[in-house]
Protein backbone atom coordinates (compact mmCIF):
# COMPACT_ATOMS: atom_id res chain seq x y z
CA UNK A 1 0.00 0.00 0.00
CA UNK A 2 1.33 3.44 -0.87
CA UNK A 3 2.09 5.81 1.96
CA UNK A 4 0.66 9.32 2.09
CA UNK A 5 3.91 10.94 0.95
CA UNK A 6 4.27 8.52 -1.95
CA UNK A 7 0.67 9.12 -3.05
CA UNK A 8 1.21 12.88 -2.96
CA UNK A 9 4.45 12.51 -4.93
CA UNK A 10 2.75 10.41 -7.59
CA UNK A 11 -0.19 12.81 -7.80
CA UNK A 12 2.22 15.73 -8.25
CA UNK A 13 4.00 13.84 -11.02
CA UNK A 14 0.64 13.65 -12.76
CA UNK A 15 -0.42 17.25 -12.10
CA UNK A 16 2.84 19.00 -12.96
CA UNK A 17 2.89 17.86 -16.62
CA UNK A 18 -0.82 18.63 -16.83
CA UNK A 19 -0.19 22.18 -15.62
CA UNK A 20 2.14 22.80 -18.57
CA UNK A 21 -0.87 22.37 -20.84
CA UNK A 22 -2.41 25.52 -19.40
CA UNK A 23 0.64 27.80 -19.49
CA UNK A 24 0.90 30.59 -22.08
CA UNK A 25 2.30 29.39 -25.40
CA UNK A 26 5.39 31.65 -25.26
CA UNK A 27 6.62 30.00 -22.05
CA UNK A 28 6.69 26.48 -23.56
CA UNK A 29 10.27 27.07 -24.74
CA UNK A 30 11.37 27.16 -21.08
CA UNK A 31 9.67 23.94 -20.03
CA UNK A 32 11.93 21.00 -19.19
CA UNK A 33 10.81 17.73 -20.74
CA UNK A 34 12.82 14.53 -20.31
CA UNK A 35 13.87 12.98 -23.62
CA UNK A 36 12.10 9.74 -22.66
CA UNK A 37 8.88 11.50 -21.69
CA UNK A 38 7.43 12.20 -18.27
CA UNK A 39 6.23 8.61 -17.67
CA UNK A 40 9.33 6.62 -18.47
CA UNK A 41 8.75 3.44 -16.46
CA UNK A 42 5.98 0.97 -15.72
CA UNK A 43 6.30 1.78 -12.00
CA UNK A 44 5.56 5.46 -12.62
CA UNK A 45 2.62 4.56 -14.89
CA UNK A 46 1.20 2.23 -12.23
CA UNK A 47 1.64 4.89 -9.54
CA UNK A 48 -0.26 7.48 -11.58
CA UNK A 49 -2.92 4.93 -12.50
CA UNK A 50 -3.44 3.91 -8.89
CA UNK A 51 -4.01 7.48 -7.72
CA UNK A 52 -6.42 8.28 -10.55
CA UNK A 53 -8.32 4.98 -10.37
CA UNK A 54 -8.75 5.19 -6.59
CA UNK A 55 -10.23 8.66 -6.97
CA UNK A 56 -12.78 7.31 -9.47
CA UNK A 57 -13.59 3.78 -8.26
CA UNK A 58 -12.53 3.91 -4.61
CA UNK A 59 -9.57 2.51 -2.72
CA UNK A 60 -11.30 -0.76 -1.78
CA UNK A 61 -12.14 -1.59 -5.41
CA UNK A 62 -8.68 -0.85 -6.78
CA UNK A 63 -6.97 -2.66 -3.88
CA UNK A 64 -9.04 -5.74 -4.80
CA UNK A 65 -7.64 -5.57 -8.36
CA UNK A 66 -3.98 -5.59 -7.40
CA UNK A 67 -1.51 -6.19 -8.74
CA UNK A 68 -1.85 -3.54 -11.42
CA UNK A 69 0.23 -4.26 -14.52
CA UNK A 70 1.53 -1.85 -17.14
CA UNK A 71 2.36 -2.51 -20.77
CA UNK A 72 3.82 0.07 -23.15
CA UNK A 73 2.33 0.09 -26.66
CA UNK A 74 4.40 0.85 -29.76
CA UNK A 75 2.51 4.17 -29.93
CA UNK A 76 3.99 5.20 -26.57
CA UNK A 77 0.91 4.67 -24.41
CA UNK A 78 1.02 2.87 -21.07
CA UNK A 79 -1.95 0.52 -20.65
CA UNK A 80 -2.40 -0.18 -16.94
CA UNK A 81 -4.90 -2.86 -15.94
CA UNK A 82 -6.06 -4.49 -12.76
CA UNK A 83 -5.97 -8.22 -12.09
CA UNK A 84 -9.19 -10.22 -11.76
CA UNK A 85 -8.90 -12.79 -8.98
CA UNK A 86 -10.09 -16.30 -9.80
CA UNK A 87 -12.68 -16.07 -7.04
CA UNK A 88 -14.20 -12.86 -8.40
CA UNK A 89 -16.61 -12.24 -11.25
CA UNK A 90 -16.67 -9.14 -13.40
CA UNK A 91 -14.02 -6.94 -14.95
CA UNK A 92 -11.10 -4.76 -14.00
CA UNK A 93 -10.04 -1.16 -14.36
CA UNK A 94 -8.00 -0.04 -17.33
CA UNK A 95 -6.33 3.32 -17.84
CA UNK A 96 -4.22 4.58 -20.74
CA UNK A 97 -1.48 7.10 -20.00
CA UNK A 98 0.73 8.92 -22.51
CA UNK A 99 4.41 8.15 -21.92
CA UNK A 100 5.33 11.45 -23.51
CA UNK A 101 3.28 13.93 -21.50
CA UNK A 102 1.44 11.93 -18.83
CA UNK A 103 -1.99 12.67 -20.27
CA UNK A 104 -4.79 10.35 -19.23
CA UNK A 105 -6.16 9.14 -22.55
CA UNK A 106 -8.82 6.68 -21.42
CA UNK A 107 -10.29 5.26 -18.22
CA UNK A 108 -12.67 2.31 -18.21
CA UNK A 109 -13.80 -0.55 -16.01
CA UNK A 110 -15.10 -3.90 -17.21
CA UNK A 111 -18.21 -5.47 -15.83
Amino acid sequence: MLGRKTSIYILMMFLIPLSFTFTPHHSQAHTYKPSGGYVQTADVAIGIAEVVLKSIYGEKQIRSEKPLTATLTKEGVWVVTGTLKKTHKGGVAEIRISKDDGAIMKVTHGQ
